[in-house]
């Protein structure tokens, strides 16, 4: 597999990852996975498109500082994509499924949204709703040790902004 959000399917399906993934047959296991499914199919047209939007141009430009492109445009998509996703997702209770428990969706959306402050670029503001769900998140065990690429490019990308200024 080569999808993110089939390995991770496929991950919590083979180790039981019912909190991730709910795989019972109750009401509220499969409500919570059609909304975990109904995130999961929206994701390549919504919040995926941070990647392709602002982290990759960035990261292209700290790669090739040649490269140019409009870091403020890039702020303003990925703003108007944040407050969306806030808007859309996060009404239904703490986390994209609605309950108070994170799942894969969560994870999936986390990276996209995530990323855009890990870069350096200012935290959403008026968004105090992402900005809990975003803290809650960066709260999980094993948070840093799964960022660390991004914090060094990060680190990378603030030293070649300071070195212009």
């Amino acid at each position: 597999m080569v999808e993110g959000s089939a390995i991770m399917q496929y991950i919590c399906d083979k180790h039981g990852l019912d909190a991730w993934w709910p795989q019972g047959s109750g009401p509220e296991a499969v409500r919570t996975r059609a909304r975990v499914s109904e995130y999961m199919s929206n994701h390549h047209t919504t919040t995926r498109l941070l990647t392709l939007n602002t982290f990759k141009p960035t990261m292209t430009s700290v790669m090739d500082p040649t490269f140019k492109f409009d870091a403020d445009a890039a702020f303003r998509s990925a703003q108007d994509a944040a407050a969306t996703f806030d808007e859309t997702w996060l009404t239904r209770g703490k986390y994209v499924a609605g309950g108070d428990a994170p799942t894969i969706a969560d994870l999936l959306a986390y990276t996209e949204l995530a990323q855009v402050e890990q870069l350096g670029y200012p935290a959403y503001s008026g968004l105090p709703r992402l900005q809990h769900w975003l803290d809650n998140l960066r709260a999980l065990p094993h948070h840093d040790d799964v960022h660390a690429s991004l914090f060094k490019l990060a680190a990378i990308r603030q030293k070649m902004l300071a070195k212009k200024a």
